[in-house]
């Protein structure tokens, strides 16, 4: 009953539909296209006698995570097998939710280190590229990516050309928020400091945490993966109707031989019915 008291105050605080709000007992999540706010609830915390919506604005309830997506801007470049594409990350503007991103209060230090790029947010899938440079430009954070040369990495290559044909177009950071409060006059939050966990490419705004759950099911999301997947059924298909259409060409040869084989057998008939009529001399006519 009180988490349902806390989903419902968090759906009127964000002022999103009831599908957007999932919670449990160790945490909620608020989702929207393009936007993933996870909130940790602390073990032992007692929601008897507290306000709802204060637990969260007050922090008490305090948000573990944020994945934010943005229909990027991509510039590709490739010379002499080196790969390259200049991608915005994260832009001072509002998102779904009314989240603003505060782009002077990124913390890229931890990042910097192992500054790897994923696909779709996949930890257990190898990275797909690196980021040479990460900075705040123009209120802007921006990364230079450099992909493998082609060839060695099949997804790297999947995915860098479908950005050079403008096919995918978006880009996700996730983020641990580190200051933060919520907008007074507004739906949404002010995220004012904030240290970038990861860059991923993806495909369209997708829920971290229903892919998340989905590992543990062993599901994959990994385009190369539904690939290797339905190619063999889509070969095992081809292969079945080929077979079958070879069938049927021979089916219809032999009824052609069988046609051929029932008109020659009429023939022959015809011809002794009147063999035989001419030797007894009757009268011309077909006998059946």
């Amino acid at each position: 009953m009180k988490l349902d008291l806390l989903k419902q105050k968090t759906i009127e605080l964000f002022g999103v539909k009831e599908d957007s709000v999932t919670v449990e007992e160790e945490g909620i999540c608020v989702a929207e296209s393009g936007v993933s706010i996870e909130f940790a609830i602390p073990k032992g915390l007692d929601l008897d006698g507290k306000d709802m919506t204060d637990l969260l604005v007050g922090k008490e309830i305090p948000i573990e995570k944020v994945y934010s997506e943005l229909e990027s801007e991509i510039d590709v470049k490739e010379e002499n097998g080196v790969r390259i594409i200049n991608m915005v990350g994260s832009a001072q503007s509002e998102d779904r939710l009314g989240d603003i991103i505060n782009q002077d209060g990124w913390e890229l230090a931890n990042y910097k280190k192992n500054p790897v790029v994923l696909w779709g947010h996949q930890y257990r899938t190898p990275a797909i590229a690196r980021s040479r440079e990460t900075k705040v430009e123009n209120k802007k954070l921006v990364f230079l990516l450099d992909f493998p040369p082609e060839g060695v990495y099949e997804l790297s290559d999947l995915v860098f050309n479908l950005y050079k044909y403008k096919i995918l177009r978006a880009s996700s950071v996730g983020f641990l928020p580190k200051d933060y409060k919520f907008r007074k006059d507004d739906k949404g939050i002010h995220f004012l400091v904030q240290e970038l966990l990861e860059l991923s490419c993806v495909n369209v705004p997708a829920h971290p945490a229903a892919l998340a759950a989905s590992y543990g099911k062993g599901i994959e999301f990994d385009p190369l993966t539904y690939q290797k997947v339905f190619e063999p059924l889509a070969k095992s298909f081809s292969e079945s109707l080929q077979e079958a259409r070879k069938a049927v060409g021979e089916l219809n040869s032999l009824l052609d031989e069988a046609r051929n084989q029932l008109y020659s057998f009429e023939v022959e008939r015809k011809l002794k019915q009147i063999s035989q009529i001419i030797k007894e001399g009757t009268p011309w006519e077909t006998k059946q």
